[in-house]
């Protein structure tokens, strides 16, 4: 369900013109100084590329997420205090890293490759 809701919202925010307009109205844009590189390479001054802070890719999942935790909660995929041991202290004791544990070993050198 999760999927289905991204995909209708990125493609609503991005094919919905009205939708796209009112999103792209704060924006986060930085100058950049002239810059010369020691062979003599120049790179002009001027404004890189705005980023569209509610219209952005990083938003639309932030809004799937939320939407889908409302939807979740009510219909009770998700019991109340689910999230406590993930969002902060006091939920359950977090697992530390043992060197001795084999699997620990394991785990971590799955993730690096």
């Amino acid at each position: 369900m999760s999927y289905g809701l991204l995909v209708v919202l990125a493609f609503s925010i991005n094919l919905i013109e009205p939708v796209d307009n009112f999103l792209s109205q704060v924006q986060v844009t930085l100058n950049f100084p002239m810059l010369t590189t020691s062979l003599g390479w120049e790179t002009a001054a001027g404004p890189g590329r705005s980023i569209n802070i509610f219209g952005h890719p990083g938003a639309i999942l932030l809004y799937t997420c939320i939407i889908s935790y409302i939807i979740y909660r009510r219909v009770g995929y998700i019991k109340k205090g689910a999230l406590r041991p993930i969002l902060g202290p006091g939920g359950q004791k977090r697992r530390e890293f043992k060197p001795g544990n084999p699997r620990d070993g394991r785990i971590g050198f799955g993730h690096a490759a």
